[in-house]
């Protein structure tokens, strides 16, 4: 259940995010591109069929299925786009009250014999993890295309987190209406250690002419995509397999990080049932333990006996300091994050430095983030020294919630909370001063 919980959770979290302002010029989108003036005069081919189907049936009305996109709220209307590019502005009465930026749903647009529109929402909705960014219908696919690399610096998830990028061209593929644009961007980038989905690098540790298909949807100035992080890395959306590990872990154990000589993993030591009572017959609880195996010799050794149902995984190495971080549950409850510690790797000995719920931030250089409790921690790398940038304000349900650092720029942190509702905040890390953002200037 739990690892179904955090799939799901991630593959939420992945649905990607806003823009940064960047100016878009005529040389460096499309050959094609135009003026706004010139745009809004070049309607999409599919609406354009549609327009040219009308008139073909003379007075008769026109309707088609479509994926609805909620973009943009004010207080009377909701500004909400179709597959087509067209944007329609819904009465908010007619529209949950739950409804936010980003969410999708299907529906019905109608377009009568006098070139009115309607639409008829379906019920039911699902939520993404968007930015809402404002900026020009020229702007929006450069704008887009920077945020993207700027949400893989030093970003939460190890996985495609980057140190660097160059972002060279973007070209509009096709643009639907006024509502819709597809562009491809073309780009270097320099993934951090352990970033698997980019694949193989070049001996000075880029990736170059990397290409990324997207889709951006718009209205009233606000733009925003509903496209999932992973569809970037597999258009197909097959798994991407993690590096194969020296060592092969058995079923109960997995591999925490590897030498030249030495493997690190997990391990779990299980216990009997803590009573007699029926329900906990078939509940496999364990002591969570560290190793190490010499995979020359076979030599184990046990590195730290640790607690009652907890798991370990790797936050990063610096040096011969191995940053660790942990997983815990209870029988009849939800798995929730546990301490954070420290292992030595010349001394092996463990120190558990933060006690309570600890998840990954991100990672900078020699300093890395986390996210403890309520508030949020800065760790030296080198030293192991602890600092409280500053409080969240608010204490994630972390047994439930999402959260997840967007990128980290000029001294600030973006990061995300998803839960029931999808909420953004910048925080200063030198002041400590946090904000809620609502769309991105």
């Amino acid at each position: 259940m739990k690892v179904l919980r955090i799939f799901i959770i991630i593959v939420l979290l992945l649905s990607l995010i806003g823009c940064t302002q960047e100016t878009i010029t005529p040389a460096n989108t499309q050959e094609e591109k135009t003026t706004q003036g010139e745009t809004a005069a070049q309607e999409d081919n599919t609406s354009q069929e549609g327009k040219e189907a009308r008139e073909e049936r003379g007075t008769q009305e026109e309707q088609y299925q479509t994926r609805l996109i909620f973009i943009k709220k004010t207080a009377e209307v909701w500004n909400i786009v179709d597959e087509r590019g067209n944007i329609h502005q819904v009465n908010v009465t007619q529209v949950d009250s739950s409804m936010q930026p980003g969410c999708t749903t299907r529906g019905k647009v109608t377009i009568s014999q006098t070139g009115e529109t309607s639409v008829d929402i379906d019920p039911g909705y699902s939520m993404s993890y968007v930015q809402p960014v404002k900026a020009s219908y020229e702007e929006a696919p450069v704008t887009y295309a920077a945020l993207l690399l700027d949400n893989s610096l030093y970003s939460g998830y190890p996985d495609y987190a980057i140190s660097e990028y160059d972002l060279k061209d973007v070209q509009v593929k096709k643009a639907y209406g006024l509502g819709r644009i597809d562009a491809v961007m073309i780009f270097d980038a320099k993934p951090m250690e352990g970033a698997y989905w980019w694949g193989q690098v070049e001996s000075d540790g880029w990736v170059r002419n990397k290409q990324i298909n997207f889709t951006i949807y718009g209205a009233e100035g606000t733009w925003l995509s509903i496209d999932l992080i992973f569809q970037y890395f597999s258009p197909d959306y097959e798994p991407i397999e993690p590096p194969k590990t020296k060592y092969t872990p058995t079923e109960n154990q997995n591999v925490i990080y590897e030498d030249d000589q030495w493997s690190y993993f997990g391990d779990k030591d299980f216990l009997p049932p803590r009573n007699s009572d029926p329900l906990y017959a078939d509940i496999k609880e364990y002591m969570g333990i560290i190793k190490r195996v010499n995979r020359e010799s076979g030599e184990v050794e046990i590195l730290y006996q640790g607690d009652r149902n907890y798991s370990y995984g790797l936050f990063c190495r610096y040096n011969n300091l191995l940053y660790i971080l942990s997983d815990t549950w209870e029988p009849f409850s939800e798995g929730r994050p546990g301490y954070f510690g420290v292992l030595d790797l010349e001394t092996k000995e463990y120190k558990k430095l933060i006690d309570g719920a600890v998840v990954r931030a991100a990672i900078d250089g020699k300093t890395g983030y986390l996210f403890a409790n309520d508030k949020l921690i800065e760790i030296d790398l080198q030293t192991a020294n602890l600092k409280t940038i500053g409080s969240l304000n608010f204490f994630p349900n972390y047994s439930y919630d999402g959260i997840q650092v967007n990128r980290i720029k000029d001294g600030k942190m973006y990061f995300g909370v998803f839960s029931h509702t999808v909420k953004q905040y910048v925080i200063d890390l030198k002041s400590g001063n946090i904000t809620e953002i609502f769309e991105i200037e």
